[in-house]
């Protein structure tokens, strides 16, 4: 991480614990962030606790990130498709990110503030009013191409830097001061990721 664009923000994410490396000691800034993973630094970030039962026929109860989901179920963050899939170890892509924030921070829907972006036409009917709440937010941006690029895979490191805008807006300080009441301690799945 050291020159890495992220690397303050990582650096604090790892020390409140909510985030760390692979066994060969790598915390693969660039590598893509799963659906079950994003979802578990984002019930760190908002300290979510409260679980429900969940049903997804791709999420059994073995899963290692099972409590994690249904923490996100039970915030209201979350969902699965109409299939009654999560999809857990799908990437999580921009576009997913933006709904997920949009419900933990209740920013409602700005569907005109996405259709300023140059590829507003791929972004799905069921995100766009979502991008567009969290980029008036600024809780994320575009690219300066003026592209949103909502099917791409979030990385680790936009992960983290998008759930630390989180923090920050959500009323939290955000800043290297802030230290969270309770640290928690990260569930792994068997590659070792959080």
């Amino acid at each position: 991480i050291y020159g890495h664009w992220a690397q303050s923000t990582i650096e604090k994410w790892l020390n409140w614990g909510y985030v760390t490396g692979y066994p060969d000691g790598l915390f693969h800034p660039n590598a893509q962030i799963s659906r079950a993973e994003f979802v578990t630094l984002a019930n760190y970030a908002k300290k979510y606790t409260q679980t429900t039962s969940i049903y997804f026929v791709d999420v059994p109860s073995s899963f290692w990130g099972y409590s994690q989901i249904a923490k996100g179920v039970a915030a209201g963050y979350v969902s699965g498709d109409t299939n009654n899939r999560f999809r857990p170890n799908d990437p999580v892509t921009r576009q997913e990110a933006a709904v997920m924030v949009a419900n933990m921070c209740n920013l409602g829907v700005n569907p005109a503030m996405a259709n300023g972006y140059t590829d507003a036409a791929q972004m799905a009917n069921w995100a766009k009013g979502s991008i567009g709440a969290a980029l008036s937010a600024r809780i994320m941006t575009g690219n300066g191409l003026g592209q949103f690029r909502p099917t791409a895979a979030l990385s680790r490191a936009e992960a983290v830097s998008l759930l630390d805008r989180v923090i920050s807006y959500s009323g939290n300080s955000g800043n290297s001061s802030y230290v969270p009441p309770t640290t928690q301690t990260p569930t792994y799945d068997t590659n070792g990721n959080d």
